[in-house]
């Protein structure tokens, strides 16, 4: 009898008990939805809401051991109309790379604020049960006057299932905070706790949903910095684009001629739909009626791609000044988002931003050179 209760209670254990690592697969493409609010405060005086907006969308190539993560982080601003969401301004974006261990220990962080949490959550090379609690350190990106990457210190327990979104997921609370030794002698210091839900998908081998609560007061250079708020990110994984066979797709769904001034093409970042010399009403952003019939067979063959994120970039010639260029091409590429979100285009799925003359695809010194730079490109994005 005895033997079997030892048995029974071993048997229970083992079916509560699991190995938790990250997961990354070369076929895949991931994307990290991210949004932080919070309250800032300077020398005792509210100082006001501060709301960033990211998406990540990146690759893993498979190391011995570990992963090497290389993407593109954009910083954005949610554009509302009428109080509904009508897409995402690009404020600016960068390339993103590093190297990542089944553990979740970050290393070799190319010289960018992403990750904002490196090293957490981690994993330990350890069967977990419910109730187990581990101890770990990475390092976290502060942002006072200037971005500052600090070591911190997390207690990790794992406390079981829990619902998220109408799916089981594995359920972890980590609380972190910086440490003393982190050589930064404009901070001399810091008061800071993190308190993070943590929800992993046991099949994906991945997180699913982070939400990081946090109060933290800073004495940097004289001044007492204190934020209050929140940072939540949200993962998606998709299958990773096949350029070649989207280009050839596209251009057969699309089936413009040459006269039609619709180019597509493979891009750094995706695939390129290159729209030329659209017509536009005299000193406005306002398309001309003919224009339209092609707008709606571009929405047509886009609203069949799933799970991808459309990037509208405008372009100009060189006329006028900096400034002019980059308000025109942003409202020009404004005008085909809105457009395209009007159609049924999911605006959680749309960027949009201007590029005034900076990139250039003809030498501005023909009208005809010029009408080519005269551009929007609707990038799809792969993630």
């Amino acid at each position: 009898m005895r033997r079997a209760l030892i048995l029974l209670f071993f048997v229970v254990g083992s079916l509560n008990s699991q190995d938790f690592y990250y997961n990354f697969s070369e076929g895949k493409s991931y994307s990290i939805a991210i949004r932080s609010d919070y309250r800032r405060y300077k020398n005792k005086k509210y100082a006001g809401l501060t709301s960033k907006e990211y998406k990540v969308i990146f690759h893993a190539n498979n190391l011995e051991n570990s992963y090497k993560i290389d993407g593109r982080i954009y910083k954005m601003e949610k554009t509302l109309r009428n109080q509904v969401l009508s897409g995402y301004l690009v404020d600016e974006d960068c390339s993103v790379s590093y190297f990542m261990n089944r553990s979740g220990e970050v290393k070799s962080v190319k010289e960018t604020e992403y990750p904002f949490l490196r090293g957490a959550p981690n994993f330990p090379e350890k069967t977990l049960s419910i109730g187990d609690s581990y101890f770990g350190y990475g390092e976290a990106v502060l942002d006072i006057e200037r971005k500052y990457v600090l070591p911190i210190a997390t207690q990790t327990v794992y406390l079981g299932k829990k619902m998220l979104f109408g799916s089981e997921r594995d359920y972890f609370e980590i609380r972190y905070s910086y440490t003393r030794n982190h050589g930064v002698k404009e901070i001399t210091k810091t008061l800071a706790m993190h308190n993070v839900k943590l929800y992993y998908d046991n099949e994906a081998k991945l997180p699913s949903y982070i939400e990081d609560h946090f109060k933290e007061e800073i004495h940097h250079s004289g001044d007492v910095y204190r934020m209050e708020g929140f940072t939540l990110y949200f993962y998606n994984i998709t299958d990773a684009m096949n350029k070649e066979e989207v280009v050839r797709d596209l251009s057969d769904d699309l089936d413009f001629g040459e006269d039609d001034g619709v180019v597509v093409e493979k891009g750094e970042e995706g695939v390129v739909l290159r729209l030329e010399d659209l017509k536009f009403k005299p000193n406005t952003t306002d398309l001309l009626d003919i224009e339209y019939d092609k707008l709606d067979k571009i929405y047509n063959s886009l609203a069949k791609i799933k799970d991808k994120t459309f990037l509208v970039e405008g372009h100009t010639a060189f006329a006028g000044t900096e400034r002019e260029r980059y308000e025109l091409s942003l409202e020009r590429a404004k005008t085909i988002a809105y457009y395209l979100i009007s159609k049924g285009l999911d605006s959680k799925r749309v960027l949009y931003r201007g590029r005034g003359a900076d990139e250039p695809i003809a030498p501005n010194d023909t009208e005809e050179n010029m009408r080519k730079n005269r551009r929007v490109e609707i990038t799809i994005l792969d993630g």
